[in-house]
Formats: C-alpha cells, structure tokens, sequence
C-alpha cells in the first residue's frame, strides 16, 4: 500500500471534534468509540446530540421506537424540532451573527456573502412570502436554481414553514423536470432565469416553462434574477424581489415533530424511473451535522466547499452539516476548471 497522501499531526488529532465527544465519555479509542456507537446506538445518538448543541423546542421522550420493525423507526418521539433554527436561526442570535455563512463566486469572479443574521432575515422575507402565496406545510416546493445565495435561502425558508423542499439538478431537461414535480405533486416552483457555464449565458426560465406545460399540480411559479434581462412572465410567475423582498424579516420557527418530512430527494433515472427519498427534519439534521463534524471535522467559522449542485443531495447536505456547525459554505457558479485549469484551487486559496 502507498503511503498516505495526509495523515493528522498529535495537535491535530487532540482538537478535534470526535476527539472531544470522546474525551467528554472518558473514551480513550477510536475504535472503542465506533464498537459502542454500535453497541448502544440509543447513547451514541444522544452523546452526539449534546456534543453538537442541536437544539429540541420540545426534548424527545424516546430516541428510538422500532416497535413497527427496523424497516419502520420512528427517532425522536415526543419532541419537537425545525431544521432552520438549528442550521439558521440559533447561530443569527448568537456570538455567530456577524459571522459569514455563506460566500459565493460567479464564473465572472463576482463575490456576495451573507452572515448567519442576513441568512436569517433573507430566510424569513422567503418564508412568510411562501405563506403568503398559500404554500403551507406538508406542501411541495420544486426548487430548479443553479449555484447562487438565494438557492440556499430558499431550502431553508420551505423547511423552515414545514414544507417540502424539492431539489432539481440545473442541468435537467423538461422531461426530467415534470417527472419530479408531478410525482411529488409540487404546489409551487422557484426558479432563476439563468446562470453563466464556460462563459457563455445557460437559460433556465424557458426550460422551467418547457416544464411546467406538463406539470399541472404547480400553481405559483418565483423567478430569482441572475442575469436582470427582459423576459416574459406569465400570470403564475412572480419575480423573486418582488414576492419576497417587503416581506417581515421575523417569523418563529414552527415546532415540527422530527419526522415531518423536509426533502424529498429523487434518484438520477439513469438505471430507471426516478425515485423519491423522503428525509425528515430529526433524521437528516442530526446524522449530517455528525457526518460533517465527525467525519470532515468541521468546526465553526471553517470554510467547507463542495463541488456539486444544490439539485443532487451533496448541496443540501454541505449546507445543512456546515452550517449546523456554524461554519461558512463556499458556493461556486460556473465549471471549475474555467477560465483555466487552476480555477479551483485559485478560490480555495483566495476563500479559505
């Protein structure tokens, strides 16, 4: 076997955040750690719960009731929990408010960011708009956008009223498009006009509206503008400023039993009809914030960067583990290796 390519220094090791839910249950190895998460799974859920600060409106009175069979669990029962305040609103009122939550580059080398207490505020504008447009919880919301801040904003405003947030990949095609929304009976759809790729303008308006003409259950349809140029809307279509933008910036987070669904993420098709996973607000929380913390030992204020797209599962996972830990997520628009080869690496040495 070849040497490894990187391997943690001792300081490393001991500041790290596995290393501390290990050093506060007198566990002194790993491997020790990994037989009792799957010797006791009730304790390990628990203990990384506490480690991580997520935060239960209502604490659970179980962890785990498997009393309808392991194909049937039900996590959390008796509490009550909303995925936006645990990765949005909890860090907007603390000592994290001012600190950058996400950092976005165009292809065009154009940066935004927001901090957790303008994610927040956007968050919110987006929220109450899509209650005021009659999308309630329970209700799906198709989200076809590419890489840019308000895709972010918009996962987590449908989250947060208990609806159900819907990624679609930018690349798709009408077909594919529909397939999603019809399948999952989406109510509602939020869309941008386009994005820049390899220099040149990929518009994503006339796709979505090549969509929608076989997509009957969509009845209101927002536009987020990236390029600002003159296209048509029709009688569904609103732009995004002007649905959400005098919206009030305050809403409390709803109370939501862990398992209320919070995704439903479609499979590729490639090997056949595409199919939908439902993620609720409990599960995918706490298991990706572990992954995130764990696994990629993220810490608040870390810079974490993901290659994908907000339509595959990756972009919602880097968002939700990132920020669950108050770190920053870096977004990027356009194909990494353009204008030139470095384009990737020149932006983790300018945003890291």
């Amino acid at each position: 076997m070849s040497d490894f390519i990187w391997e943690p220094t001792p300081d490393y090791v001991d500041n790290a955040n596995v290393t501390r839910l290990m050093r506060r249950h007198g566990i002194d190895d790993f491997r020790a750690l990994v037989r009792k998460s799957c010797d006791d799974i009730e304790w390990f859920w628990s203990a990384a719960i506490e480690d991580l600060g997520i935060e239960f409106s209502t604490p659970y009175e179980r962890l785990l009731d498997d009393s309808d069979g392991p194909q049937w669990p039900k996590w959390f029962t008796g509490g009550t929990i909303n995925l936006t305040y645990n990765c949005v609103d909890r860090h907007a009122l603390s000592n994290l408010s001012d600190s950058t939550a996400l950092v976005w580059e165009g292809e065009d080398g154009d940066v935004q960011s927001l901090t957790y207490a303008e994610l927040a505020r956007d968050v919110n504008r987006v929220a109450n708009g899509l209650l005021a447009a009659g999308i309630a919880k329970g209700d799906t919301v198709g989200v076809f956008m590419p890489m840019m801040l308000e895709a972010v904003v918009a996962l987590y405003a449908i989250a947060k009223i208990g609806a159900i947030y819907l990624p679609i990949f930018s690349g798709f095609g009408p077909p594919a498009i529909s397939a999603r929304l019809n399948d999952s009976k989406a109510k509602a759809l939020i869309t941008a006009d386009g994005f820049y790729r390899r220099g040149s303008k990929v518009d994503m308006k006339s796709v979505a509206d090549a969509a929608l003409e076989d997509s009957p259950s969509v009845e209101s349809v927002f536009v987020c503008a990236r390029f600002g140029d003159d296209i048509t809307l029709n009688d569904r279509d609103r732009w995004w400023d002007d649905a959400f933008g005098t919206e009030s910036d305050a809403l409390d987070a709803p109370h939501l039993d862990p398992e209320t669904p919070f995704m439903i993420a479609y499979t590729s098709g490639t090997t056949g009809r595409p199919k939908g996973s439902v993620h609720v607000h409990g599960g995918f929380l706490v298991k990706i914030a572990a992954e995130v913390a764990y696994q990629l030992d993220v810490k608040p204020r870390d810079v974490l960067y993901w290659v994908t797209d907000m339509g595959w599962i990756m972009g919602p996972l880097e968002m939700i583990g990132g920020h669950a830990g108050g770190a920053t997520v870096f977004m990027y628009e356009g194909a990494p290796n353009y204008p030139e080869v470095d384009r990737l690496w020149s932006m983790v040495a300018a945003h890291r």
